[in-house]
């Protein structure tokens, strides 16, 4: 491999030197920012046309590691709301050409049914007649019954809230695009329907669903609820105390897909013919019996983030592809050869395990340890799998050797010290909460797509520059200078290491580049393109990015729960979803970037703050810059005290600035023209908006329930704003706000900085951020 030790060499020690003194701006133009034909177009300019480039081929590639990539799944946490049982029953596209066939007992649509209108039921003493209510008899107390109605429409079909009474729903046909909606009801029983789409429940206990024809049943928060002889897939989330029995799902892309549900019966079901069988993901205590899982592409996949998400009661009555499950606890000294006959091998908690010589395809995990050690897997092949093998959760000191896989992956999580050697796998990663968890015994004998695994763990002083390279890790390094890599094939992973990364270009990866664990690192003159999410920082702190070119990646640029990070003179361009994502961090600079044609600018949730973005160009967005609370962990609390300065915002489809539940921002000197809505704002605490120009908008300020301090703008016009406003500028619109914006300007601020201030931006944020560790 091409090492060079730096401290007995001046030659290549004074290049190191060079690089750094070039990258930090001193006498380069680094410290001069971006030229006046870069950022400073006019203010005026109309919207083009968005082009994005066709991400299908990354798709169709990478939905293996979207799926089993938990970083990933939460920084995308924002495509599966999970309020919106509409979004998951509107994902039930059946497989072109899957052969369904529904157990004798599931009703025929016979058409005797008797037109109605939409039913919207809101409480107990709306169970009347005239919302469809035809007698009694659902349960205890001789309740309600709703039964006989054909009811269309785009929407709900029939929609029940808040309820304690008992009631059944029996022998309808539902065509809504969800054809049932319960909310927050307590024994209800749903039986002998015919749903067009599917069933939606939400926040509810005791509910019977039984005998019914409907593509599928979204579940969120339910607990004690019974779903028996159906014929749709199955989605459910944060729910407990399920009972799945006698269901045939086929031809679905989704089968049974659970996350954090815990303590459910699924048995004698049969699920077949699907893109995806089974998926289980952070889901504990499962009780599977006597099911049958054949000739899905991925039959069944277990992942957690911790020991008790794998413990399951799964038995060999429950086969794959004819084959049984071997779900196995606290087991010693076991060996499964050639002459084994398993469909799914899982051992958790085991000791002395020996896999060998198998061949097994069609999983979402081939070989899954979780805290299992001193183990051995030889000589295996694996074929349509997400995982070749998976070792979760303090799976250690474990061999893994001559192993293949021409399209899944070796996947470590939390397993440290394990030794790997002569594997060949179409990808490889490490993922862990601590630095200790990424601590590996992997040599160059490893390759992805041919290409070697260098996995440097510990090493100083290096100048890494390989032509042929499957992946790169560097574990706990120090003055490392990585330089003209191109397209490792699984990308960079950087954990708390001093790093150089200087002309690459990683792309069509996951991630291009990863870095995590307070790693230190500089990114030079590089470019990153055409993955999943271009930069990952993960928990990491004082990095540079500059002059560097992030481009159609469906995210550009993810910090979580990052801080000291500076991204500035960077082309973030035509990235599908977002330029750049920001999750509970803190003190990062964004300054002198070109941002365009994305999905949308910057956005940020959650607990932000300190954060500064300056001097930037964003525009020819579908939103400029958005701020809103992380829903999953506190819905009260957004960005705030952050600091939004001397930028361009223009041409922006619907918001320049969106911002939910965020407070204590300074919005100033920024130019904000050419958008639908310049800036909204939603259940926000005080925020300040002065010095800037906002003009020649559809709307200015749309405000509700906020506080807004907007003195001192100028609105396009010497007698100010209009709306509530005296004068004929952008208008400012409120519901339930406090806004002040007299006394105004009445001509326009200067929101472009002198070259002096660009220079002085660049040369002192490292200084700042500094400052503020």
């Amino acid at each position: 491999m091409g090492e060079y030790t730096i401290r007995d060499n001046p030659i290549v020690k004074g290049l190191l030197i060079g690089v750094i003194l070039f990258i930090s701006g001193v006498g380069s133009p680094c410290a001069q920012g971006l030229s006046e034909s870069t950022i400073n177009l006019p203010e005026d300019q109309t919207r083009v046309k968005q082009v994005y480039l066709n991400h299908e081929p990354i798709l169709s590639h990478r939905i293996k590691e979207i799926e089993s990539h938990y970083l990933l799944l939460k920084s995308w946490s924002f495509l599966s709301r999970k309020d919106d049982g509409r979004l998951r029953l509107g994902q039930l596209t059946f497989i072109e050409g899957a052969q369904i066939s529904s157990p004798l007992s599931f009703l025929e649509r016979t058409g005797n049914y008797t037109p109605h209108d939409p039913i919207w039921i809101d409480g107990d003493n709306q169970f009347t007649s005239d919302n469809g209510v035809v007698g009694g008899s659902g349960t205890i107390d001789d309740p309600y019954r709703i039964e006989g109605w054909e009811i269309n429409g785009s929407e709900d079909s029939i929609a029940i809230w808040n309820t304690r009474s008992y009631f059944l729903v029996t022998n309808c046909l539902l065509e809504g695009s969800i054809g049932l909606n319960l909310v927050d009801v307590t024994n209800g029983t749903v039986q002998s329907n015919f749903l067009t789409h599917g069933l939606s429940i939400h926040d509810s206990v005791y509910v019977t669903i039984n005998n019914n024809t409907l593509q599928g049943v979204a579940l969120d928060n339910v607990t004690y609820t019974t779903i028996t002889n159906c014929n749709g897939r199955i989605y459910s989330q944060g729910s407990s105390y399920l009972t799945l029995s006698n269901l045939e799902i086929i031809g679905y892309e989704m089968g049974i897909e659970f996350y954090y549900t815990n303590h459910t019966i699924l048995r004698n079901c049969i699920v077949s013919s699907n893109n995806y069988g089974i998926l289980f993901y952070n889901s504990p205590f499962l009780y599977l019996r006597d099911n049958r899982i054949y000739n899905n592409t991925i039959n069944l996949n277990i992942e957690g983030l911790k020991n008790e998400d794998f413990y399951h009661d799964i038995d060999t009555s429950n086969t794959i592809n004819g084959k049984p499950i071997s779900y196995i606890y606290n087991a010693k000294n076991l060996v499964f050869d050639e002459t084994s006959d398993s469909g799914f091998l899982g051992f958790v908690n085991c000791t002395n395990i020996t896999i060998k010589n198998i061949v097994l395809t069609n999983c979402g995990v081939g070989v899954l340890f979780v805290a299992t050690q001193n183990s051995s897997i030889i000589s295996c092949e694996f074929a349509d799998t997400l995982h070749a093998i998976g070792l979760f959760c303090g799976s250690q000191n474990n061999i893994i050797f001559n192993c293949t896989s021409f399209d899944a992956e070796i996947y470590l999580y939390g397993s440290p010290n394990n030794l790997l050697r002569n594997n060949s796998v179409n990808n490889f990663w490490v993922e862990g909460n601590s630095l200790s968890d990424f601590y590996q015994d992997i040599d160059s004998s490893n390759t992805i797509g041919g290409r070697p695994i260098y996995y440097l763990v510990g090493k100083k002083n290096m100048i890494f520059r390989e032509s042929d390279v499957g992946f790169l890790a560097l574990i706990d390094c120090e003055n490392i200078l990585v330089s003209n890599i191109v397209n490792a094939n699984q990308g960079l992973l950087v954990v708390r290491s001093r790093v150089i990364i200087r002309h690459c270009d990683f792309n069509h990866h996951t991630y291009g580049i990863f870095i995590t664990n307070n790693s230190q690192t500089w990114i030079c003159e590089s470019k990153v393109s055409n993955n999943i999410i271009g930069i990952m920082f993960d928990r990491s702190s004082s990095t540079t990015v500059l002059r560097c070119k992030i481009t159609e990646n469906l995210v550009g640029s993810h910090f979580e729960k990052s801080n000291n990070i500076i991204i500035r003179n960077c082309d973030i361009v035509s990235n599908a979803f977002s330029g750049i994502q920001i999750a509970n961090s803190w003190n990062n600079i964004l300054c002198l970037n070109n941002i365009s044609d994305n999905g949308m600018g910057i956005s940020m949730w959650g607990d932000c703050y300190n954060n500064e973005f300056c001097d930037n160009r964003i525009w020819n967005e579908n939103e400029g810059f958005k701020m809103h609370p992380d829903y999953d962990i506190d819905p009260s609390l957004g960005p705030h005290d952050n600091q939004i300065h001397h930028n361009s915002i223009s041409a922006i489809t619907y918001w320049g600035f969106f911002l939910v539940n965020s407070e204590q921002n300074t919005i100033h000197h920024n130019s904000i023209s050419n958008c639908k809505y310049a800036m909204d704002f939603f259940y926000c605490g005080l925020n300040t908006v002065q010095q800037n120009n906002i003009f020649n908008n559809e709307e200015g300020i749309d405000a509700s329930k906020s506080t807004i301090d907007a003195e001192k703008n100028w609105w396009g016009a010497e007698d100010g704003p209009s709306g509530i406003g005296p004068g004929s500028g952008d208008s400012i619109f409120v519901y339930n706000s406090n806004i002040t914006f007299e006394p105004w300007l009445h001509h326009p601020a200067i929101t472009k900085p002198s070259s002096f201030r660009s220079l002085l931006t660049c040369i002192l944020a490292r200084v700042i951020l500094h400052d503020r560790q």
